[in-house]
C-alpha cells in the first residue's frame, strides 16, 4: 500500500497514516451495510450518533459529512473499541470528508489517491472477508439558495462538476473487481419525486456514469421507481442524497436496501440511514 496522504485509520487513540496495510483478526463475514451522513456532530450529538450505531451493529458503516472535530473523534474512537476498523478521509480545514468501518476487515485501497480534486472527500477500502472493494463519498454541495452572491454559486457548482468528473475517472482506472460506492452524492435522480428543476444535466449524468460501468443502485434493484427521501430541509424540502451502487454480481445478492428514518427522527442528524442487506457470500454459512 503507498503511504496516503489522504486516507488514515484509528490507531491508538490517533488517526495515523498508514503506512502498510492495517489487517483485522477474524473479519466477520460482509452481510449488512449502513451509510449514514451525521453532518459533522458535536460531541453531544456524536455520543447519541454512536449509540445508535452500536444498537444496530451492521457489519460495515460509511459515514459521510465528517470532519476533523472532536465529534468525528468520538464516532471514530468508540466504533473502533467496539470492534471495527476505522479508516478516515483527511479534510483540511474546515472541509468534510468520509469514514468507513468495517467488522469484515479493512485494507486501504488505492482509489482516494487516484481522484485529482478533492480526494479527502472519499474513503476507500478492500474488505478482507471477500474480494469487495468499498468506497465512502461526501460529494460536494452546491445549493445556491445558500450562496451569497451569483459568483459564490458559480465557484461552487465548478468545484462540484469538477468532482463528479474526477470521481467518475478515478473509477476507470481500476478495472474488473467487485465494488461498493455509496454516501451522500448530493444528487438526485432524474424521475425524483417530486420535481427539482435546480438540478441540471451533468447531475443526473453521474448516475449514469455510474450505472455505465456496470453499477446497479441497491435500492432500485427491482423497482425502477421506487420512491424515498433520505434528507428532510425544514421548510418541507425533500430529497433522496444518499445511495449504495453495486456491481452487478454483488447486485444478485442484495436482499434488501431501505431507509431507516428513525436516527433522523430522533434528532441524530437531517438525514435517514440507507441500509443494504446481502445475502452471504457463496463460502459463506447461513447462520442457524
Amino acid at each position: 500500500m503507498t503511504r496516503s496522504e489522504w486516507q488514515r485509520a484509528w490507531t491508538g487513540g490517533q488517526l495515523g497514516i498508514f503506512d502498510a496495510p492495517l489487517r483485522a483478526s477474524a473479519p466477520a463475514p460482509f452481510r449488512e451495510l449502513l451509510v449514514w451522513n451525521v453532518g459533522h456532530p458535536s460531541s453531544a450529538r456524536a455520543s447519541g450518533q454512536l449509540e445508535w450505531l452500536l444498537s444496530q451493529a451492521p457489519d460495515v458503516i460509511v459515514l459521510s459529512e465528517t470532519a476533523q472535530n472532536d465529534g468525528c473523534e468520538h464516532l471514530q474512537e468508540g466504533l473502533t473499541r467496539a470492534g471495527y476498523r476505522v479508516v478516515a478521509s483527511s479534510p483540511p480545514g474546515r472541509e468534510f470528508g468520509s469514514v468507513i468501518a468495517s467488522r469484515s476487515g479493512a485494507v486501504p485501497s488505492e482509489f482516494v489517491d487516484r481522484l485529482d480534486q478533492l480526494p479527502f472527500r472519499a474513503t476507500s477500502v478492500d474488505l478482507e472477508s471477500e474480494a469487495i472493494e468499498i468506497i465512502g463519498v461526501y460529494v460536494p454541495s452546491r445549493d445556491g439558495k445558500l450562496s451569497r452572491s451569483y459568483e459564490m454559486e458559480q465557484v461552487k457548482i465548478a468545484r462540484k462538476r469538477g468532482f463528479l468528473e474526477s470521481f467518475l475517472r478515478a473509477l476507470t482506472l481500476r478495472a474488473g473487481g467487485e465494488r461498493i460506492v455509496c454516501g451522500d452524492f448530493n444528487v438526485i435522480p432524474q424521475n425524483h419525486i417530486p420535481p427539482e428543476p435546480a438540478f441540471q444535466q451533468w447531475e443526473y449524468d453521474f448516475l449514469r456514469g455510474l450505472e455505465s460501468m456496470g453499477l446497479r443502485d441497491a435500492f432500485t434493484l427491482n423497482e425502477p421507481e421506487r420512491q424515498d427521501h433520505s434528507w428532510f430541509g425544514h421548510f418541507g424540502d425533500r430529497y433522496r442524497f444518499d445511495y449504495c451502487y453495486v456491481t452487478r454480481a454483488i447486485s444478485d445478492r442484495v436482499r434488501d436496501a431501505s431507509f431507516d428514518h428513525s436516527p433522523r427522527q430522533l434528532n441524530l442528524s437531517d438525514h435517514s440511514a440507507l441500509r443494504v442487506r446481502f445475502a452471504p457470500a457463496s463460502r459463506d454459512v447461513e447462520p442457524r
